[in-house]
């Protein structure tokens, strides 16, 4: 099997994949995931792909109220067998390796692509933001959703060097074929969209 990481960017085997499925349902995560999940239900998309999906939670909670097809790819085989077998009987949704450098949906388009809680283990983010952006149908648009560095309290202040911080990130956008389209802020969470310049 072809090895999607780089350098540099956190590798899930088995154990890591397991403890990352347990240890979702304690941490923050499952808001970032519930915010993810409820702004792209509220966007009417009927095709969407997760990169850096892990054991699949927000693509599943999509499928799961029906009418959109859902896509998602990690680099960790393991957390696609993870996501898979949380999936079974949803005929929407479907899971495969990849990463965001390579999507093997490749005769796929897509109105929204986003990344919940991964953009920050990407080694190669220009380049990444505009390979994905040749998987947009025409006003699709690629959606991030991450920490927000200056929200973070609680126990979520441990994700501080995960965080999303706007200035690195609009330097970065600013390499791209892509331009900020939106940000909305949820508490602690924060969500850019980018669409084509």
């Amino acid at each position: 099997m072809v090895d999607y990481y780089l350098d540099g960017e956190e590798k899930f085997g088995p154990l890591l994949s397991i403890l990352y499925f347990i240890g979702v349902k304690i941490l923050p995560m499952n808001g970032i995931y519930d915010f993810a999940a409820g702004d792209i239900r509220k966007s009417g998309a009927k095709t969407v792909l997760d990169v850096g999906t892990g054991p699949g939670d927000v693509p599943i909670r999509l499928a799961k109220i029906g009418n959109i097809d859902v896509f998602g790819i990690d680099p960790s085989a393991e957390m696609i067998k993870i996501a898979s077998w949380r999936a079974r009987g949803l005929e929407n949704a479907r899971f495969a390796v990849g990463s965001s450098r390579h999507v093997p949906f490749r005769e796929r388009r897509f109105d929204i692509i986003f990344a919940s809680v991964s953009y920050h283990h990407w080694q190669r983010k220009v380049e990444s933001l505009d390979y994905l952006s040749k998987f947009l149908n025409r006003d699709g648009e690629i959606r991030i959703y991450e920490f927000n560095v200056g929200k973070l309290h609680g126990v979520a202040r441990g994700a501080r060097a995960h965080a999303l911080r706007m200035d690195k990130f609009r330097e970065t956008v600013g390499k791209t074929r892509l331009r900020i389209s939106s940000i909305r802020e949820k508490g602690q969470f924060i969500m850019v969209s980018l669409k084509r310049k």
